[in-house]
């Protein structure tokens, strides 16, 4: 049975999606999506928010990714990321493939 399988009983859905591993699930969410909010979360959020900034930048995807700071969750992140640029392990260009957003107005707006 695959992992988190169980946890889909609890959930009122007509579709279930089923993948073989966390690269080809990101994959399928990245290509079913337009639009990539990233919400407070752990290593899989952070899989994924890394995934995808690394999509855009390779021309595989191209949809906007919404960093969602709710209560400045992402804070530390953002500013690590700062110190990456500064450092120049990342081209300060990157910054153009993602949008941090603070409140849900400014999501919607942002992807309106």
């Amino acid at each position: 049975m695959p992992l988190y399988k169980d946890d889909l009983l609890e959930l009122n859905s007509t579709k279930e999606i089923i993948n073989k591993d966390t690269p080809d699930r990101t994959n399928a969410m990245f290509k079913s999506s337009d639009a990539l909010i990233f919400l407070p979360g752990g290593i899989g959020t952070l899989y994924e928010l890394f995934t995808a900034i690394e999509c855009i930048r390779n021309h595989e995807i191209n949809i906007p990714i919404i960093i969602y700071n709710s209560c400045n969750f992402f804070d530390e992140l953002l500013t690590y990321l700062d110190k990456l640029y500064k450092e120049k392990f990342i081209k300060e260009n990157v910054k153009k493939h993602y949008y941090i957003s603070n409140s849900a107005k400014d999501t919607l707006n942002y992807i309106n």
